[in-house]
Formats: structure tokens, sequence, C-alpha cells
């Protein structure tokens, strides 16, 4: 079943990204996540993409920053590794498209996700459990 679903409209561009194209890439990366689709995530990060895991040394996964299409793409990967069951929701994070990752009903992840030039340029994912406390209120 798939879990992605647009729950906000609220979006940051960046310049000569239009807020529509930033919404439709970030889905479409929450679905090759989802699928764990390597091929797909690829085809859209940015060669100079910029990933960070903030895991406060307490997560499953460690790690960033990673810099460029290679070392970027694994550190996402190893975060959807360390989640093998996790499910990613689409979901607004600080008022722009981000995505949520949950295993067993718990967010394990919250993911903020820039775009530019039409690319996943930065990503920033929150794994670090004292910060997701907010996130797992019931």
């Amino acid at each position: 079943m798939r879990t992605c679903a647009m729950r906000s409209l609220s979006m940051r561009s960046s310049p000569g990204t239009r807020p529509d194209d930033s919404a439709a890439l970030v889905r479409a990366l929450c679905d090759a996540c989802e699928a764990r689709d390597v091929a797909a995530i690829i085809r859209l990060v940015a060669s100079d993409v910029v990933v960070v895991v903030d895991s406060g040394g307490e997560a499953l996964v460690a790690g960033g920053p990673a810099y460029g299409l290679r070392d970027g793409v694994r550190l996402l990967l190893r975060l959807l590794v360390a989640y093998p069951e996790a499910v990613t929701h689409e979901h607004s994070v600080n008022g722009a498209p981000g995505m949520v990752l949950r295993s067993d009903g718990v967010v394990v992840a919250v993911v903020s996700v820039e775009v530019r030039g039409g690319r996943v340029a930065d990503v920033w994912a929150v794994a670090n459990p004292e910060k997701l406390r907010s996130w797992n209120r019931g």
C-alpha cells in the first residue's frame, strides 16, 4: 500500500524552482524511498547533494555530512536500511515538503528536503530520539 500523501501545500523552494515542482520532486523522492528504489533516488538527487543525518549518537545511523551523489545517496540509504520496516510518509517539515519515517507507529526520522535546479540538493534527517519526542507525543 502506497503511504505517501500530501499533508501540506506550504513549501519553500529555491530560486528557479517553483513550489509545485519542489512538492512533486519531494513526493517522487518519498515514493522512491518507500520502495527502496535506489535507481530512482539517484535520478532525483543533484550531483552536489549534501546529506546530513542527526542521530545524536543514539539512533541506528550516524553520519554526515555527506557530499556528492555517491556519498549522499549512500548515507540516505543507510538511514532507510537502519529502519527496514519503516513506512515513508510525505509530510510538511518546517513549512516545506519533507518526509517522515515511521516504524510500528513511532517516528524514527524526520527528513527536510531542499530542491534546487529541479533536483534534491540538500537533505537533513533528524533521527535523534530526543529531538523526535514532540513527533511521538500521543
